[in-house]
């Protein structure tokens, strides 16, 4: 027995693929993730990834790729100095472009880090 279908009345999709709805939702939620950072770094000042974590209610290893991202794009920085996480390590002092350093050397330092240079 064959079956003949009439596609003619069919409309196209409109939906997604699943890995594209996925890859909707994860960039969505990569900027939401994005923005909580920022907030935080606004509202509380320079913080760390664990700071940062608790002050959001994130968990760390969300927010660590985020911190990331937006310093590639431009949109944080890593200060001068460092600060001791709960584990005891050396871990990185994030701050918005408006907490710049002041002082010429300070910007420098903000400067070298942002480009990946070596500091001389």
């Amino acid at each position: 027995m064959q079956v003949n279908f009439d596609f003619s009345m069919a409309k196209p999709s409109t939906n997604y693929s699943p890995s594209q709805q996925a890859y909707q939702k994860v960039s969505k939620d990569k900027l939401l993730l994005q923005q909580a950072v920022l907030d935080s770094l606004r509202d509380f000042g320079p913080q760390t990834t664990e700071e940062i974590s608790a002050t959001t209610g994130i968990e760390e290893r969300s927010i660590q790729p985020r911190t990331s991202e937006l310093k590639k794009e431009g949109k944080i920085f890593v200060g001068e100095n460092r600060a001791k996480n709960s584990r005891g390590n050396s871990v990185s002092i994030w701050h918005l472009p408006s907490q710049m350093p002041k002082t010429k050397e300070q910007f420098r330092e903000v400067l070298v880090d942002f480009m990946g240079a070596d500091k001389k």
